[in-house]
């Protein structure tokens, strides 16, 4: 009928009890020369790609500009976490 609920907020935030990573970009191949590396990791977790470190922000969200090896048939991003151990993505990199 005329009942309605109260007014509720909804928080969607990132569950830091999942022993996953999100990559938000590159989706798939990318090309020689630069990339943009972007997603989500767990707490404690650090990120990189090859020499670089990509920071965690507050919501454990990583973003940065990249170059794509030139002698590698693969861009590998790399999770590490000090229980759930050492985890890469891989993105191929097209000729």
């Amino acid at each position: 009928g005329s009942r309605r609920s109260p007014p509720t907020t909804v928080r969607v935030r990132f569950d830091n009890a999942a022993p996953t990573a999100h990559i938000r970009e590159p989706r798939g191949a990318v090309s020689r020369g630069s990339v943009h590396v972007s997603g989500m990791a767990i707490d404690g977790a650090t990120v990189s790609v090859g020499a670089a470190q990509l920071p965690l922000d507050g919501d454990n969200r990583f973003e940065g500009d990249l170059s794509t090896p030139a002698d590698l048939a693969a861009l590998a991003i790399r999770f590490a976490h000090p229980r759930s151990g050492v985890h890469y993505y891989l993105r191929r990199v097209s000729p």
